[in-house]
């Protein structure tokens, strides 16, 4: 099951999803009891819902009840990167108006002491408790997201 994530998904949002699941994983388990149900939340940390993704994860809790997550469901989680703009690019950005009425030095807009609007993805910070469940499998080659990208054009 998918998830995509965004700046508007709500906790509602979420633990409807994550029911769904239970429920999918549970028929799945009747008709072949040895397949895993997957649910994945990709961009996982551009929702400022992330501390319900990580209570869900790693506490397994849903508003602080505990929930029993069904055998055969699986939870797995994409996070997009902490990158910044290249300086020049905001310096352009920033001559051109665009909304960019103060110096990104000075908005109170920040992940951390970064301006979010200096990062390429307006994301969330990670729990705590989420930090040692991060695999950074880096980029993809030129080749191999061209071929992945052709492949998905094919099957569409």
């Amino acid at each position: 099951m998918y998830i995509q994530v965004h700046g508007g998904t709500t906790t509602k949002d979420i633990r409807k999803k994550v029911r769904k699941a239970e429920e999918i994983a549970k028929e799945n388990a009747k008709d072949h009891p040895n397949m895993f149900t997957v649910l994945f939340f990709d961009e996982a940390n551009t929702t400022e819902a992330i501390g319900v993704i990580k209570e869900i994860m790693c506490d397994k809790s849903l508003g602080g009840k505990p929930i029993q997550i069904h055998e055969r469901l699986k939870i797995i989680a994409a996070c997009n990167p902490y990158r910044k703009h290249k300086e020049e690019l905001v310096k352009r950005l920033e001559q051109a108006g665009l909304g960019y009425h103060v110096d990104a030095d000075k908005t109170t807009d920040r992940l951390g002491r970064v301006p979010m609007r200096r990062l390429v993805y307006r994301v969330q910070p990670l729990p705590q408790s989420m930090l040692p469940l991060v695999w950074d499998f880096g980029q993809l080659n030129t080749r191999v997201e061209k071929c992945t990208s052709n492949r998905w054009f094919y099957d569409m």
